[in-house]
């Protein structure tokens, strides 16, 4: 999580907004994707913390 803090915290904000194409041809803004990650990892931890 540390990585993507970095890389966001120098990723101008103007620029959450461009478009990032994956593979599969699915088309998502930077900022959607960030989004994206942290829910995924909030997922996680919750399962995580849930066991214990």
């Amino acid at each position: 999580m540390a990585r993507l803090h970095q890389l966001l915290a120098n990723v101008p904000k103007e620029k959450y907004g461009c478009v990032c194409r994956l593979s599969n041809g699915e088309a998502f803004t930077v900022e959607w994707l960030a989004g994206d990650y942290v829910e995924h990892m909030e997922h996680h931890l919750r399962q995580i913390f849930q066991k214990a």
